[in-house]
């Protein structure tokens, strides 16, 4: 077996690959590859993490291979990456489990907790990731190089609806804590205040106040991080046509679920939203994507099953502004469990071509690699 097929496997969401894998003897499936670790620095079980991905989490905390304390090259552990990425599912697992569960307040290279970076992700799901870390036990008062608690991390970032949450359960602790907090943050800002030059001290006076529990909140420049998508497929030649969405715009009226929900996709929202007769399931949000086109990207097979049941046929193979179908999305997105899905459903059409005249199956041999093999596999095993 490969050195990274484990990892690979885990990656793209093969869960049959990894079943099996795990299946065989410890002497052929050692415990090395089990936690074999990508190009980027993540393990198998990092990816169950930041994808919230239960299943496969489960599956990695039950098997005695798997190494809970492993880190990224940033020192960044299991409870890191779900905090980070809001993955609400996964962290309540990690809880649960004893040898990850002591890992909460597990520090990076740059001494961040999982709560700070919760705390300054920018995730919709952060708050509530971040109150379910308080109340799992998450430190509030440990502070990084910087000399911030996740409080100030908040702050820093002008995440208010965080600054409340920290807030609303400072009010249920000790005064102790609550003090502690305050000097922290008293002296992050003295600090903070002291390296700027001094042309620039008016406008930080500006941005300043003061640290109350119950009431104002400091405002800072908020952080903007550009995300760049990888892709391990050649760039197709051509143009793109100018191809309109046939479906309901950002513009349309009503609540319209792709522009409700957000990575990695929160089970019992969605599941509200598909029970409102008000929410449109195949709208798009403001760049003409679905929410399956986003499902499919984004692999999440049980939020695809939720949602199949609510699209026609047409609905299901609606194409966005570049033409792509949900299939597209999933195959470029090297999402091998959904592309296993939607292949194996009889309203998916995968003869469609995108708006530069590729088939998903034409995406797929545009690159080379283990996870293209599987996704050859699983979009060519029901044809």
């Amino acid at each position: 077996m490969a050195e990274n097929a484990f990892v690979d496997a885990a990656a793209c969401g093969d869960m049959e690959d990894v079943k099996r894998m795990l299946g065989q003897p410890e002497t052929e499936v050692t415990a090395a590859m089990v936690n074999a670790i990508d190009k980027d620095g993540r393990s198998a079980l990092h990816y169950s993490c930041l994808n919230d991905d239960v299943p496969l989490l489960k599956i990695l905390l039950n098997d005695s291979r798997t190494d809970v304390s492993l880190t990224t090259p940033k020192g960044e552990g299991i409870f890191h990456m779900a905090a980070l990425y809001a993955s609400l599912e996964a962290l309540k697992v990690l809880f649960d489990d004893k040898r990850a569960k002591k890992l909460i307040n597990s520090q990076n290279k740059y001494k961040e907790t999982p709560l700070h970076l919760c705390a300054g992700s920018g995730d919709k799901g952060a708050a509530k990731a971040a109150r379910l870390l308080l109340d799992a036990g998450a430190s509030i008062t440990v502070t990084d190089q910087w000399h911030r608690g996740p409080l100030d991390v908040a702050r820093e970032n002008a995440e208010n609806a965080l600054v409340g949450v920290f807030a609303s359960w400072l009010d249920t602790q000790s005064a102790d804590l609550k003090k502690n907090v305050e000097e922290i943050s008293a002296a992050f800002l003295k600090e903070k205040n002291n390296k700027v030059e001094p042309n620039q001290q008016s406008k930080v006076q500006l941005q300043k106040t003061f640290l109350q529990l119950g009431g104002l909140n400091l405002k800072a420049n908020l952080k903007k991080v550009e995300v760049k998508e990888k892709t391990m497929f050649a760039k197709a030649e051509g143009k793109v046509t100018d191809k309109k969405p046939t479906g309901k715009d950002a513009k349309s009226t009503g609540k319209i679920l792709s522009k409700l929900v957000d990575f990695p996709g929160d089970v019992k929202e969605i599941t509200k939203h598909l029970s409102n007769a008000e929410v449109d399931p195949a709208g798009t949000d403001a760049f003409g994507l679905t929410a399956l086109h986003k499902f499919a990207s984004w692999n999440k097979t049980e939020l695809v099953d939720m949602l199949l049941p609510k699209l026609t046929r047409e609905q299901i193979n609606f194409q966005d502004r570049d033409g792509k179908t949900a299939l597209h999305w999933a195959c470029e997105m090297a999402s091998v469990a959904v592309v296993s899905q939607l292949a194996a459903n009889n309203f998916v059409d995968a003869s469609i071509k995108d708006g530069k005249g590729r088939t998903p199956l034409d995406i797929v041999n545009s690159g080379e690699g283990t996870v293209i093999e599987r996704l050859r596999k699983a979009l060519t095993r029901a044809a």
